[in-house]
């Protein structure tokens, strides 16, 4: 179903691609125009000191136990790292720490000026991370889940305002 688009966000352009925030949405899914709310997505990130090729490449390599594992995430995109992250040694911390490293991974990703007026153009809607591939502490999969991604996300917004 197509809707008529409510605003323009005029300074949000990705690579000549002009964003068009659908304002009819109730909530908005990181496909498509809302692709930049993926930690997938492709930007580089600054992160203490070192450039990344996307969030969820700092995310994976956060994990690692060993200072050692953690430099060969430098050169990775984030579908790379997301593999490369099933088989680090995990930090000891990392189940208690996990919430609190993304949502400064996300702090630094949107600190961008491009990405945090995309970021702020979403308004009050609802983000949701929806997927078909079961992550249901992240995302929400089949209706189900709890979508922490999105809360976080929804979290910096906020706190960029």
């Amino acid at each position: 179903m197509w809707y008529k688009p409510l605003r323009v966000v005029p300074s949000a352009s990705v690579c000549g691609v002009l964003f068009v925030v659908n304002w009819m949405e109730m909530e908005m899914k990181f496909r498509g125009q809302y692709h930049f709310l993926s930690n997938m997505y492709p930007c580089l990130v600054e992160w203490k000191g070192w450039m990344y090729k996307s969030s969820e490449t700092i995310y994976q390599m956060e994990k690692c136990h060993r200072d050692e594992e953690k430099k060969r995430f430098v050169d990775m995109n984030g579908f790379q790292a997301k593999r490369a992250g099933r088989v680090v040694v995990l930090r000891p911390d990392w189940h208690d720490v996990k919430d609190d490293v993304m949502f400064e991974v996300l702090t630094a990703k949107f600190s961008d000026p491009m990405l945090k007026d995309l970021l702020l153009s979403t308004g009050d809607i609802e983000l949701v991370e929806d997927n078909h591939w079961g992550d249901t502490y992240w995302g929400r999969c089949n209706g189900q889940g709890r979508n922490r991604l999105g809360e976080l996300l929804m979290e910096v917004r906020e706190q960029l305002r």
